[in-house]
C-alpha cells in the first residue's frame, strides 16, 4: 500500500474551492441540521482521483475570495471534512489538504502561495502523512478524526509558517486569500457519491480571522465577496447540502404492505444533488421506480435496498392479493 501511495502522489491535481466571510471563529457544534458545501466524487478503486466542483480530474472552479488583507508572514487554515464513513473498508485511503493563494486585490494576479500539508484518513480511523525521508507513515497532530452517525468527521486545522513562496512574502499591498482544498481517494469504488466540507477559517500571523464560513442550511452564504473577471460573476459549481442527524440518508417505512396492482411510495431524505438508487430484489413480486413509488405485481415477498452515498438500507414489502 505505501509504495502505491508513494508511486500515485504525482498524480495529485487540484480542487479549488474559494469563498470568504468575516466572523469570529466558533467551534464545531453538533446540530440535528448541519449546511455544508458539497463536493461530488467518483473514486475508481486503485488510482487516486481529485475532483473539483463538478467532478473533473483536472478543471478547476474559483468561487469567492477572503477580504483584503496585508500579506502575512504564516496564516493558519482549518476546516471540517464530512466522509461518509461507508467508503473506507480494508485499505482504502482518503487523502486530504489545502493550499491558499494570494491575489492583488486590484488586478487579481498571484502575488504567493502557501502550501499546506497533506494527510490521509485510513480505514481503521487513523490520519497519517507519508514521510520521504523515511519512505513510511507517520502520525500527524493537524487533523483529528470522529465519528458522528453516518460520518467520519476530519477536523484540520495547521499554522504554515515557513511553507510559503518566499519572494512573495514582503510585497506590498492588499491581497484576497483564496483556499485551494483538495480531496482524493484510493481503494475506494465510489460513484455519484460526496463528501461535504464546513466550517472553513483561514486567519493570518496577527490572528486577524480572513475567512470563515459555516454553510447555512437554507443554501446562501451570508457576506459572500466575489471577484469578477471582464465583469462575469464566478459562482459556476456552487453545490449546498444539508446533512440531517449526521446521517446519509433517512427511509421509511421500514417495511410495507401493499395489494396487487397498487402503489406505496418510500420516502427518502438525502443530502441534494447525491443520486439516490432504487432496487427490487424481486420484479416479479414489487416494482420500485427512480422516485421510490413501489407497484404490487402479485402476492408475495420482495426487498426495496435504497442506496445513497454507499450506503443501504432495506425496505421488506410483502404484497397481498386484492
Amino acid at each position: 500500500m505505501k509504495k502505491v501511495v508513494k508511486r500515485m502522489v504525482a498524480l495529485f491535481g487540484a480542487l479549488i474551492l474559494t469563498f470568504g466571510i468575516i466572523a469570529p471563529v466558533t467551534p464545531v457544534v453538533a446540530s440535528s441540521k448541519n449546511g455544508v458545501m458539497e463536493i461530488p466524487v467518483t473514486f475508481s478503486n486503485t488510482t487516486w482521483e481529485t475532483y473539483d466542483l463538478d467532478g473533473s480530474t483536472t478543471l478547476t472552479e474559483t468561487l469567492g475570495w477572503g477580504t483584503d488583507s496585508k500579506i502575512s508572514s504564516n496564516y493558519t487554515v482549518g476546516y471540517d471534512l464530512y466522509i461518509p464513513s461507508s467508503f473506507l473498508k480494508d485499505e482504502s485511503v482518503i487523502r486530504f489538504g489545502c493550499s491558499i493563494k494570494l491575489y492583488d486585490s486590484v488586478t487579481q494576479k498571484l502575488k504567493g502561495r502557501f502550501s499546506f500539508p497533506y494527510g490521509e484518513l485510513h480505514a481503521d480511523k487513523k490520519i497519517t502523512a507519508f514521510d520521504e525521508s523515511l519512505q513510511e507513515h507517520l502520525p500527524v497532530d493537524f487533523a483529528t478524526v470522529r465519528q458522528k452517525g453516518d460520518y467520519y468527521v476530519v477536523s484540520y486545522n495547521y499554522t504554515c509558517t515557513e511553507c510559503s513562496q518566499p519572494e512573495f512574502v514582503n510585497q506590498s499591498g492588499d491581497v484576497n486569500v483564496g483556499l485551494n482544498f483538495k480531496v482524493q481517494g484510493i481503494n475506494i469504488n465510489v460513484k455519484d457519491c460526496a463528501v461535504y466540507l464546513d466550517n472553513v477559517k483561514i486567519s493570518n500571523a496577527d490572528g486577524k480571522i480572513i475567512v470563515n464560513n459555516n454553510f447555512t442550511s437554507d443554501n446562501t452564504i451570508t457576506g459572500m465577496n466575489y471577484v469578477k473577471f471582464d465583469n462575469t460573476l464566478i459562482t459556476a459549481g456552487t453545490q449546498f447540502a444539508t446533512i440531517i442527524n449526521d446521517k446519509v440518508m433517512t427511509v421509511k417505512p421500514s417495511k410495507a404492505t401493499v395489494k396487487v396492482g397498487k402503489k406505496t411510495k418510500i420516502s427518502v431524505v438525502a443530502s441534494p444533488r447525491v443520486i439516490v438508487s432504487y432496487s427490487s430484489s424481486n420484479k416479479k413480486v414489487a416494482t420500485v421506480d427512480s422516485k421510490g413509488v413501489v407497484t404490487g405485481k402479485k402476492a408475495g415477498k420482495a426487498t426495496i435496498t435504497i442506496k445513497a452515498n454507499e450506503k443501504k438500507v432495506k425496505v421488506a414489502i410483502t404484497v397481498k392479493n386484492k
